[in-house]
């Protein structure tokens, strides 16, 4: 189980992380970048079903909890160590 203190690896940057989460946030992009490449074909996954899906009001709900998990690693890449080490 991860912390909120691995979620940006010693090897990554954090404005990278940022940038990634920002543009390409729903299609897990920046979660293969910071190595959980599982957890980031799933978000590219649920986000073409959402879009597949959207007609039929079944993707909005995907959409939603894409949003929710979205918001909620922004608040793990903000706490973590290496955002407080910035200059």
């Amino acid at each position: 189980m991860e912390t909120n203190s691995d979620f940006v690896g010693s090897n990554r940057s954090v404005v990278v992380t940022l940038l990634l989460w920002f543009f390409f946030g729903t299609f897990g992009i920046y979660r293969m970048y910071l190595g959980k490449v599982g957890t980031g074909i799933l978000m590219l996954i649920l986000t073409l079903l959402a879009f597949l899906t959207f007609v039929f009001f079944i993707g909005i709900f995907i959409f939603l909890g894409l949003f929710i998990w979205w918001i909620i690693d922004l608040v793990r890449i903000l706490k973590s160590p290496k955002m407080a080490n910035m200059p």
